[in-house]
């Protein structure tokens, strides 16, 4: 990514093809680095194809940028191996979307997040993984109104990073309801195309 973009509205990326010692951090190209200037804070976000937020902190060891910290928990949860590719794009305020490629130079399905369970998403037991706490019915200790801002909040926060995700693929964006937990509506203009 030597070059900055023509367009100044297009947000700044770089990829990494995983080789050796990747495991535990991972170079960010000090070209990368050298564009956004010092637009990058020490903690970062990755956003997994799956939607997932993981927590990663950068680290600046000799002359070059590392992901460390954290890194090595998204490594596992996404079963990373060695020859694979990952594009990294900056969305700015400390967040980067990541869209990862197996050997086989095809988009790599990403891990199903898991159901929740006692209100809190599980799907890596780690505490890197940015996890939301659903609010519980039956809670006495929170007042019924702060209950539903704070579920509006996190309902807000996952649809902004649902509105996020660019793919070329066809799709909608729905929020779900537990009267459609068995059906969803299609829209009629996304059936057309």
């Amino acid at each position: 990514m030597g070059r900055k973009p023509i367009h100044q509205n297009i947000k700044p990326s770089f990829f990494k093809v995983l080789l050796g010692g990747f495991e535990k951090q991972l170079s960010i190209p000090p070209e990368f680095i050298k564009h956004v200037n010092d637009k990058l804070p020490g903690n970062l976000y990755l956003r997994s194809p799956n939607g997932t937020w993981w927590w990663v902190k950068m680290k600046k060891i000799k002359d070059g940028w590392f992901f460390r910290k954290g890194w090595n928990h998204f490594v596992t949860y996404h079963s990373l191996k060695v020859g694979e590719f990952l594009v990294f794009y900056y969305k700015g305020n400390s967040k980067f979307s990541v869209t990862i490629y197996d050997r086989s130079a095809c988009e790599k399905e990403p891990p199903l997040a898991k159901k929740k369970r006692n209100g809190h998403e599980e799907v890596e037991s780690n505490s890197t993984h940015v996890t939301k706490k659903a609010v519980e019915p039956g809670e006495s200790s929170v007042s019924k109104k702060k209950r539903i801002r704070a579920h509006k909040i996190e309902m807000n926060g996952e649809f902004e990073a649902v509105c996020l995700l660019k793919t070329e693929r066809p799709h909608f964006t729905q929020i779900m309801r537990t009267h459609n937990i068995f059906q969803i509506t299609v829209p009629r203009a996304f059936g057309v195309k």
